[in-house]
């Protein structure tokens, strides 16, 4: 073995044991999860549809990778680039990065992964920043938007009627509407004063109000994916018993935002569930809405489970060709 390859074997090593130690994490709480909750599990009777779990796996791999592919086409407003394989090497292990106790793992991991693909980590992580804001901003206006659920308590204390989808839809393109227009405008004077300050981070991007449209468009999108995930998911495995596919997306998509909300809360655990469970329970009961919640929770860290390995397996996202030539010399 030459100097080279052996410099580059040991640098390996270091790397392989972190992700290593991110998948035993991700599996370690998937089982205490399991375990923890077998009990309200067994409480409901349900039988699994796997041509329909597995087109509901299909609906959130898109919307997850449809994200993914986002951000790393967002670095180019952070004069950076990424590689759309690396890219879903670096999101797929830092999201594994919730499950290791400690709230700054996942952008710690993140920002690291970035680093080794010859991103900034200032770039890569303003751009995650920029993304969970439009989610959350998004998230919450198609929310909104689609759910006569979250929207009854507030109307009813009121004495008014909800009003209808129609209006609703309306009033959630004004409001993205309205951001698309005052944002970048924003964008400029907070450029200069963090500029000024400091000189060499680029903190806040280059954005265009078409680019933040389409961006806000595309961000909308996987909501949709992944709010049409859950709904296909509840009918693969509670079937005709499941909750309407509108309400249950709409529900899913709060409770999401819920979850980001609380960022102090690794992967929303807790938030989103309580959520799903107090939503979910006028349409299909406790018992099922608490079975939904549990079951969805453990699917989705499989999914993200699965994911991982796949990228892995497939070496997507090895060291960039400029970090490997450094590591030569």
């Amino acid at each position: 073995m030459t100097r080279t390859s052996a410099k580059l074997a040991r640098s390996t090593v270091p790397r392989r044991v972190a992700q290593l130690i991110l998948v035993v994490a991700a599996v370690g709480f998937i089982w205490r999860f399991a375990v923890r909750h077998g009990a309200d599990l067994g409480r409901v009777e349900w039988r699994v549809s796997y041509p329909a779990i597995l087109l509901a796996s299909l609906v959130w791999a898109l919307a997850f990778g449809g994200l993914v592919l986002l951000w790393s086409h967002s670095l180019r407003w952070w004069d950076a680039r990424m590689r759309r394989g690396a890219a879903l090497r670096v999101f797929f292990l830092s999201n594994l990065a919730r499950y290791i106790p400690g709230a700054v793992w996942q952008f710690a991991g993140l920002a690291a992964m970035s680093a080794a693909q010859g991103v900034s980590p200032v770039a890569a992580t303003a751009a995650v920043l920029w993304q969970q804001a439009a989610l959350l901003g998004t998230g919450m206006v198609l929310a909104v938007a689609l759910s006569p659920v979250a929207l009854a308590p507030a109307f009813a204390r009121l004495s008014l009627p909800i009003p209808s989808l129609g209006t609703r839809l309306t009033l959630a393109l004004v409001l993205v509407a309205a951001a698309v227009v005052v944002v970048p405008r924003l964008l400029h004077p907070l450029r200069r004063v963090i500029e000024r300050r400091f000189r060499d981070v680029k903190a806040v991007p280059h954005v265009s109000p078409a680019r933040m449209a389409a961006y806000l468009a595309l961000t909308t999108a996987s909501w949709i994916g992944y709010g049409v995930a859950f709904a296909l998911f509840c009918r693969a495995v509670l079937g005709d018993a499941a909750p309407p596919m509108v309400e249950a997306g709409a529900i899913y998509v709060a409770a999401y935002v819920l979850g980001i909300l609380f960022i102090i809360v690794p992967g929303g655990i807790g938030i989103r569930e309580g959520a799903l469970v107090a939503s979910l329970t006028p349409l299909v009961g406790a018992d099922r809405a608490l079975f939904l919640a549990i079951a969805s929770r453990l699917w989705l860290t499989a999914l993200e489970i699965v994911g991982a390995l796949i990228v892995l397996a497939l070496g997507a996202g090895r060291p960039a060709p400029a970090a490997a030539a450094d590591a030569e010399r």
